[in-house]
């Protein structure tokens, strides 16, 4: 599957924040949420018709932020936020 823009995917409904065509060339929006694995926390695709709950457990995680978020960029930025709030509560658990 390829991410792919307007010119790309016309007739897409999604086309303005990101779709994906498949082997049918039917377009999908592509949505992520963040799930924490043994090393950490990462992002995960969410499949068609897939539950973020679904998509931590069949990878062996468990749901952190469901988003869902419409962009990688979007749920970068998501990621980032919550690995900095993290960092401060370790800083001040080190304080204290």
């Amino acid at each position: 599957m390829a991410v792919i823009d307007e010119q790309t995917a016309p007739g897409c409904a999604y086309r303005a924040r990101g779709c994906v065509v498949n082997e049918e060339t039917s377009c999908r929006m592509v949505e992520f949420a963040i799930i924490e694995l043994e090393d950490g926390l990462t992002l995960v695709e969410l499949q068609r018709s897939q539950s973020p709950d679904d998509a931590a457990a069949s990878r062996g995680g468990i749901l952190i932020d469901p988003g869902p978020y419409s962009s990688f960029e979007e749920a970068s930025d998501a990621l980032d936020d919550l690995q900095y709030e993290d960092e401060e509560v370790r800083g001040e658990e080190t304080r204290a």
